[in-house]
């Protein structure tokens, strides 16, 4: 799809976070009440939509999808260098 697809995916921090957090782990769990809601009507179907992750709404998780490979380098990136990033690279969300 493209490179300016990659950057509207990475253009805030949640997203950003959530990305890593799924290349670190098979499996994340959306579980706070505050994150869910900032999540499930922002966040999550944009990521969903584009191919990036998919998310089971019933079972409140998150997986990589079928366009995974596409981010994937650009997460890696941001993974190895996430030290020499700025402070606000990042929005943590509870796990």
């Amino acid at each position: 799809m493209g490179f300016d697809q990659v950057a509207d995916a990475l253009g805030h921090r949640t997203r950003r976070h959530l990305l890593v957090k799924l290349a670190e782990r098979p499996s994340i769990a959306v579980s706070s009440a505050d994150e869910k809601i900032e999540l499930m009507h922002t966040h999550l179907p944009k990521l969903d939509s584009m191919g990036y992750v998919v998310w089971d709404r019933e079972r409140d998780t998150v997986v990589t999808g079928p366009n995974w490979g596409e981010i994937e380098p650009v997460i890696r990136l941001l993974r190895a260098n996430k030290d020499s990033l700025p402070n606000d690279t990042f929005l943590e969300i509870t796990q």
